[in-house]
C-alpha cells in the first residue's frame, strides 16, 4: 500500500466529508434494533427504534450517554456496502448531540435482537462529528469512509457528546446507514503541498493524498502531467507518471512549475488537483534588488546602491506632487 494512499487498513481509517449525492439508507422502520447498553435506560417514548423510523420529530435518548459510549445495534432490511453515515439532530438540548462515532459491522448469526449485544464486531470507521446547532436538522453532508465489505448487522456507538457537563444523556432523531450512490463516490485528490527546489538540486518526490471509499487501491489509476512551466522549462517523470508518489526531475530553469494529478476509479469517476513546485536559481534569485544607505545627508531622495538603481523618494514626488 502506498504511504500516501489512504484506504481501509485494520482500524486505521481516514474519514472524508463529501457533497450529498443520491445514496440509499439501508435501515427501515421495523428493523431488528437494540440500544447499547441494552438496559432500557431511556424514556418510554424515546426508544432505540425511533432512531430509524424516518420521522425526524421522534428521537432516541440514552441516559448514560453523557458519561459513557451509547448507541444502537441494528440488522437492516436493506442491502449493500455501507460507505456513509448521516444523522439528524433531535428536538432540543444541543449538549446531548453526539460529538464522535464508531461504526462496526458483523456477519455473525443472530437468533433474536438481544443477541446483537454479544456478537463479534469489526470496526469500519470512527471519528469526530460536527452536527448542526439547528434542531431537527439533517447533516448537510454525510460522513463518508472506506468500506469494501457488506455486513448483516451494524453497531453505531457515540463515545462522546457535545457538552457532557451540561447534558444528562445522548440523543439523536435519525440514523441513516448509507450505500454509495449509483456510479459510486468520486475520488478525493490532494496533489500535495507546494515544494521548493534550490538549484543545482533538480528532483522532487510528489506526496499526494488520495481517498476513495468504494474502489480498492489497486483498481485506481493515476496520471501526472505538466500543466505549466517557466519559459524553456521542462520536467521528466522518469517513468513514474502513473504512480502516486511520482519521482520528477526538473530542468535547470528557475521559476514556477505546476503539476496535475488525475485519479480515476473503477466506476470511471475521476478527480484532479494541482501542486506548485518552485525551482530557485541562486544565480538569478539570490540578488539584492535594492539597498538604500540613507547617507545623503539632506533632501527627499534615497539613492539605491545596487545595479538596479531603484531610487526612493520620501514625501511628495518630484513630478506630480503625489506621495510615492
Amino acid at each position: 500500500m502506498s504511504k500516501t494512499m489512504v484506504m481501509m487498513a485494520c482500524a486505521v481509517i481516514m474519514v472524508a466529508v463529501v457533497p450529498a449525492m443520491a445514496q440509499t439508507d439501508i435501515t427501515n422502520p421495523g428493523n431488528a434494533i437494540i440500544g447499547i447498553p441494552n438496559d432500557n435506560d431511556w424514556p418510554g417514548a424515546e426508544t432505540p427504534p425511533l432512531s430509524i423510523d424516518n420521522v425526524v420529530t421522534t428521537k432516541y435518548l440514552h441516559f448514560k450517554g453523557e458519561t459513557q459510549p451509547t448507541g444502537i445495534a441494528v440488522t437492516p432490511s436493506g442491502s449493500g456496502i455501507v460507505t456513509a453515515l448521516r444523522l439528524t439532530t433531535a428536538n432540543d438540548a444541543e449538549p446531548r448531540d453526539p460529538a464522535s462515532y464508531q461504526l462496526s459491522g458483523s456477519n455473525d448469526p443472530v437468533g433474536v435482537p438481544a443477541d446483537l449485544a454479544n456478537i463479534n464486531w469489526t470496526l469500519i470507521s470512527e471519528g469526530p462529528l460536527s452536527l448542526p446547532s439547528d434542531r431537527l436538522t439533517t447533516m448537510a453532508a454525510p460522513v463518508v469512509f472506506p468500506n469494501f465489505t457488506a455486513y448483516t448487522h451494524y453497531r453505531l456507538m457515540f463515545p462522546t457528546v457535545k457538552d457532557s457537563a451540561n447534558a444528562n444523556s445522548m440523543q439523536i432523531a435519525e440514523i441513516e446507514l448509507m450505500t454509495a450512490p449509483a456510479g459510486g463516490w468520486p475520488p478525493s485528490v490532494d496533489a500535495g503541498a507546494p515544494q521548493l527546489i534550490i538549484m543545482p538540486a533538480d528532483t522532487a518526490t510528489m506526496a499526494p493524498t488520495v481517498i476513495d471509499v468504494d474502489t480498492p487501491e489497486e483498481q485506481l489509476t493515476y496520471q501526472w502531467a505538466l500543466r505549466s512551466a517557466p519559459a524553456g522549462g521542462s520536467v521528466n517523470f522518469n517513468g513514474t507518471d502513473t504512480q502516486t508518489d511520482a519521482q520528477v526531475t526538473f530542468s535547470q530553469v528557475g521559476g514556477e512549475y505546476v503539476l496535475e494529478l488525475s485519479v480515476t476509479d473503477a466506476d470511471d469517476n475521476d478527480s484532479n488537483d494541482v501542486v506548485t513546485i518552485r525551482v530557485w536559481d541562486p544565480a538569478v534569485d539570490n540578488v539584492m534588488v535594492a539597498h538604500w544607505d540613507f547617507n545623503e545627508g539632506s533632501g527627499n531622495v534615497a539613492n539605491d546602491s545596487t545595479v538596479m538603481s531603484t531610487k526612493g523618494v520620501n514625501g511628495k514626488g518630484e513630478d506630480d506632487g503625489e506621495l510615492t
